[in-house]
């Protein structure tokens, strides 16, 4: 996993332009799904993009994983300069709902324009 991807431009040459997310989840009753979601949050104004939602795939004995790309973030809040938000919420096989907190520790940036590829 990162700390820092790029944003959205399919000419940027930097990488990472994605992220993976892992999440230990234990419940005597098992698992039935696990999702992720993640906004982008701006760093300057606060504004957010809507959540959207992964389901995670299980990795090994309780550990999930999911790569977000950085095309599915919305636009709207044009983040080029934003934190990624995500949360884990696990669902048991007896339906009840657990959340993790909100985490916001990854940096998205956008693509410097002198690194960009040129046709």
């Amino acid at each position: 996993s990162t700390d820092l991807f790029y944003y959205k431009q399919s000419d940027c040459r930097l990488s990472p332009n994605e992220v993976s997310l892992q999440v230990s989840v234990e419940d005597p009753s098992g698992i039935s799904q696990v999702e992720v979601y993640f906004r982008a949050k701006v760093k300057a104004t606060g504004e957010t993009t809507e959540w959207v939602s992964r389901v995670m795939r299980l990795a090994s004995d309780n550990m999930y994983q999911s790569t977000i790309d950085a095309g599915w973030i919305p636009e709207g809040a044009a983040p080029a300069d934003a934190w990624l938000q995500y949360q884990f919420i696990a669902t048991t096989n007896e339906g009840a709902v657990m959340r993790s907190e909100v985490f916001g520790d990854v940096s998205i940036e956008g693509c410097p324009v002198d690194v960009r590829t040129h046709n």
